[in-house]
């Protein structure tokens, strides 16, 4: 995905020439503070969650944390999932003398790079009824991105006397980030337009506005464009190439009021039969980091998505039998083999898809 500098907001017409700039979410965006988080979340048997609870703890490479959980704090020698929560660290055997279930989970930071953490992990889970030794546990290392989660394990209950209603408890570790207080608070508005500009000068535009607090993260969605595939074969049902763009936003005021900017995006080209969905697509996914002043226009270029998608034809329509010859490819759309097919690359050839984003503090 390239990157432009937009001036003004002559952005929907007129592009300015400007050098890309990417940064990691951190410079700029205040004294943010990388976080790695223990997790446990019980579901209910009759659906739902029953119960949540988490533990954080700095992310400082080389230096190992360890931390604990619990479930079954209400009567440990029933087994169940009930009561329970997360914390530092305590020896094993004082936990299991008030709980059904502990996990020990210890930490260690490696580094953490472009919003990237890595870690390595060990983790062991013990039970009241069998507390000679572990009933389960493993070694990995994970790499995972702010707002990632990783289950490492999971442990049903019994009911117990008095009927508890929590059936099963996940153990996942995370990663997150710790606003500067005096900023947390901070609400941003995203404008995000989705632009597409076809060889014979049509425009094609879709706008998106979202709203939400500081270093938190907003989803996006387009309505899809749909791209008319000229028809190959007399009497054939119509058929369009459809293009999706969706993906997630996360901005961090800095206190110098430039803003730390997480694009994440995906673009999926499909080929579907007129007015319905794509049945068959191909996909690109990207992120840029960049680091902008409140209300500057930002592009960001959406290339094509590579290979190709095919579909049945509507076998209504008098297909060609199998060993039909195949026409040529015109503007990268085959027709044969009772298929139609169309390569991104080439009908998309002289294209440009681009996101222009705009965010500003509401105040």
């Amino acid at each position: 995905m390239r990157t432009t500098l937009v001036r003004g907001l002559v952005f929907l017409s007129v592009v300015a020439a400007g050098a890309a700039l990417e940064t990691t979410p951190a410079q700029g965006a205040g004294a943010l503070t990388p976080m790695l988080q223990l997790h446990a979340r019980t579901t209910a048997r009759d659906g739902g969650v029953f119960q949540t609870s988490t533990a954080n703890a700095p992310f400082v490479p080389g230096t190992p944390v360890t931390l604990s959980a619990t479930a079954g704090s209400t009567r440990p020698v029933e087994m169940t999932l009930c009561g329970g929560g997360v914390g530092g660290d305590r020896p094993i055997p004082d936990l299991l003398k008030q709980n059904s279930f502990v996990w020990k989970v210890t930490l260690i930071p490696v580094k953490q790079v472009e919003g990237r953490m890595t870690f390595d992990l060990e983790w062991a889970r013990y039970q009241a009824d069998s507390p000679a030794r572990p009933m389960a546990q493993g070694m990995l290392t994970l790499t995972l991105l702010e707002g990632q989660r990783q289950v490492i394990d999971l442990a049903h209950g019994a009911a117990g006397s008095s009927r508890c209603g929590a059936e099963s408890t996940v153990i996942e570790v995370g990663a997150a980030v710790r606003e500067e207080p005096k900023l947390a608070a901070a609400i941003l508005q995203y404008d995000l337009w989705l632009t597409h500009q076809a060889p014979g000068g049509v425009k094609h535009v879709r706008h998106f506005t979202g709203m939400g607090r500081q270093g938190g993260e907003i989803a996006f969605a387009f309505v899809p464009l749909r791209f008319q595939v000229q028809a190959r074969v007399p009497n054939r049902a119509a058929y369009d190439v459809i293009t999706s763009v969706q993906g997630t936003l996360r901005g961090r005021l800095g206190e110098d009021g430039r803003i730390a900017l997480t694009v994440d995006t995906t673009r999926r080209d499909g080929l579907g039969p007129r007015g319905e969905g794509a049945v068959g697509d191909a996909g690109n996914s990207g992120v840029k980091r960049l680091e902008v002043a409140q209300s500057e226009a930002v592009e960001i270029e959406l290339p094509a998505t590579g290979g190709s998608s095919s579909i049945p034809v509507d076998a209504a329509a008098g297909a060609p039998a199998p060993s039909a010859a195949r026409p040529p490819a015109i503007d990268g759309v085959t027709v044969g083999d009772g298929r139609i097919r169309v390569d991104a690359a080439q009908f998309f050839a002289g294209h440009r898809t681009s996101l222009v984003l705009q965010v500003r503090e509401v105040r």
